[in-house]
């Protein structure tokens, strides 16, 4: 009987079926994609030019000189072939000249796309007084980002009924002043960010009220000197991004919302002029991650007690400073001893804490399902002592960053 021989080398490719060569495809860059799999065979060409899933996500690039190195009429070619096959649109631009040829490409593939991001290199990239009309012809968006290509005047958009997600970043030279007008309409929108902003008056955010199915929320860079009132509103709101936003940490009394966020699962406040975790956050029993880093964590006890230990899973202190040349241990794992659900740790960065193995047995006692500890390598007095920790715990991953 013969033997049947496994094909090799360059024909092997040749036996998957087209939904693997697409996977396959798929997995190269963009450029690649359009300027090197056209020209194996015949049908590698025919899989690039169709409409496939090959080109559901698609990356444009325009740099500064796109006039002279971008043929206009090849790339609008290139989208009519693939009409209706684009979900996914992902734009980076240097120059606010390529507008007009951003909106000839949604004006192609506009009313497919699912998800459209628009990301400037500079604010030479925003157009200015627009309330982006050209929304009208991706009418079916799930997703919009929106990076340093719009001013303040996004604020009076009528985004996609359907958004789910919206984020909005550098929105002019100060950034947005207000929430926007319209995200009301928006009656499926679940994620909002909106980042580098002035909401300086409490008053720009009670629009937020109007967008009662939000369960993450990105405010970060906002300078706000208050955790907003208003999102107590929020019945289903879970996660809440409040990072660089430094007077948050000016009193107890700004912080004082956050306590009524009962449903709240993840709390990120980074850079928020902290000088310990917030009380009024000790209360919310549904609270699983709380990232801290980079603030000045000299009060103490700088981890407060309270019922948000039993269900805490995560907690970040990177960065944190406030810590004395050689600070105890204890002043984490005695304060984390009801924290019996932790699984993972990162004080990487703590400048001035300390650890040995008998400080980790005391931080994983009572803590079965403890699985992560990102610390620097230098709290060990010993470089040997990373691999006598990993011995004693193997079911725990020892990160030790420079």
């Amino acid at each position: 009987m013969a033997q049947l021989q496994r094909p090799c080398g360059q024909g092997a490719i040749l036996l998957l079926p087209d939904s693997a060569l697409v996977h396959l495809f798929k997995l190269l860059a963009p450029a690649e994609r359009q300027a090197v799999i056209p020209l194996v065979c015949r049908r590698f060409r025919a899989l690039a030019n169709i409409p496939s899933p090959l080109w559901e996500q698609v990356h444009l690039a325009f740099p500064a000189d796109f006039q002279q190195t971008l043929s206009m009429a090849h790339l609008y070619q290139f989208f009519v072939r693939r009409e209706g096959g684009v979900l996914s649109l992902h734009v980076e631009m240097s120059t606010a000249a390529a507008w007009p040829a951003v909106l000839a490409v949604l004006g192609v593939v506009g009313r497919g796309l699912q998800h459209l991001r628009v990301a400037g290199e500079s604010s030479e990239c925003q157009v200015p007084g627009c309330t982006a009309p050209w929304l009208e012809l991706a009418p079916n968006l799930e997703s919009l980002e929106l990076d340093d290509v719009v001013d303040h005047s996004i604020a009076e958009a009528r985004f996609p009924q359907g958004l789910t997600r919206l984020e909005l970043s550098y929105c002019g030279d100060e950034g947005l002043y207000t929430v926007p007008a319209n995200l009301g309409r928006c009656t499926q929108l679940h994620t909002l960010a909106l980042q580098c902003a002035m909401f300086e008056n409490e008053l720009t955010l009670e629009r937020l009220a109007a967008c009662t199915t939000l369960e993450h929320l990105d405010l970060s860079n906002c300078c706000l000197s208050r955790v907003p009132p208003v999102l107590a509103r929020l019945p289903r709101l879970t996660s809440l991004t409040l990072n660089e936003n430094d007077g948050l940490g000016a009193s107890d009394r700004a912080l004082a919302p956050l306590s009524m966020l009962t449903s709240l699962r993840v709390l990120e406040m980074r850079e928020c002029g902290l000088r310990a975790v917030p009380s009024s956050v000790t209360a919310l029993t549904s609270l699983q991650s709380l990232l801290m880093g980079y603030n000045n964590m000299t009060e103490r006890p700088f981890i407060p007690p309270g019922p948000y230990l039993a269900s805490l899973q995560v907690l970040a202190l990177s960065d944190a400073k406030g810590f004395q040349d050689d600070c105890p241990f204890d002043l984490l794992s005695e304060p984390l001893a009801p924290a019996a659900n932790l699984e993972v740790l990162r004080i990487n960065r703590c400048m001035g804490l300390q650890l040995n193995i008998e400080d980790v047995a005391q931080l994983l006692a009572g803590k079965p399902r403890f699985r992560k500890l990102e610390f620097t390598a230098d709290m060990l007095s010993d470089a040997r002592d990373l691999e006598a920790l990993r011995a004693h715990f193997p079911h725990v991953t020892f990160k030790a960053v420079e």
